[in-house]
């Protein structure tokens, strides 16, 4: 009889265990779903913006489909060259009375292959690399505006439909046209007037301008260094 008993005792804690597995598995392989974001990227602004609104000219990030790979960021020295074939321009400043090319100087920082202690060239566009990306372009479009405002309109390459002193409320059929040049020549991309892909920019520019009590100079340096800074410019 007391071996029945314990023989008894022993199946029912058996038992106990087994349900408790399943219960426990049951939950392990609902933890995963209750996991996932429910949130996506709301993709690029509509250009239609509400006061103190931030436009975003951001694109969503696209997702390689089979047979193709993900969209990677241009090395240093393909960056350099994209830079000059767009602004004329490079990331240069003054050291000492010395005229000093930023990322030469920042080579081993954003790691640029020596072929003595780095061999690879990360190409991701990482923090790092967006940081200086922005102070170069911030350099850049400021000197880049400045000499356009030099020369003649025959040999300008960023205000070639419209000038520093054109405002969006007198000219706006000057300032599209404007704006549809750059899009094309730093992102080779063709945008009607009343396309859903120039509208983002059309609003960065008139809230820039907005911004700086109507000064149409800032709103085109806020275009500029918007242009260089986009995905569409530095990757590929």
């Amino acid at each position: 009889m007391k071996n029945l008993k314990t023989l008894l005792c022993v199946l029912s804690s058996g038992l106990l265990s087994v349900g408790c597995i399943k219960v426990m598995d049951k939950e392990q392989e609902k933890a995963p779903e209750m996991m996932m974001p429910t949130t996506q990227n709301p993709g690029p602004g509509n250009g239609m913006l509400d006061p103190g609104q931030m436009t975003n000219i951001d694109p969503t990030k696209p997702i390689a489909k089979a047979g193709q790979r993900s969209r990677r960021r241009l090395d240093l020295d393909q960056l350099q060259v994209a830079l000059t074939d767009a602004t004329g321009l490079t990331w240069m400043e003054d050291r000492d009375g010395n005229e000093v090319n930023r990322f030469d100087e920042l080579s081993e920082t954003l790691g640029k292959p020596d072929f003595d202690g780095i061999t690879h060239e990360e190409l991701a566009p990482t923090t790092t690399f967006q940081r200086f990306l922005d102070e170069a372009s911030l350099s850049i479009c400021r000197k880049l505006l400045d000499n356009e405002q030099k020369l003649p309109q025959a040999d300008r390459i960023f205000f070639v439909h419209a000038s520093w002193e054109d405002d969006w409320a007198s000219s706006p059929s000057r300032l599209m046209s404007n704006l549809q040049m750059l899009l094309l020549r730093y992102h080779g991309r063709e945008y009607a007037s009343d396309s859903e892909g120039i509208k983002p920019w059309v609003s960065l520019y008139q809230q820039a301008e907005s911004a700086s009590n109507g000064v149409p100079l800032t709103a085109w340096n806020t275009i500029c260094v918007g242009l260089l800074t986009h995905p569409d410019f530095y990757t590929f």
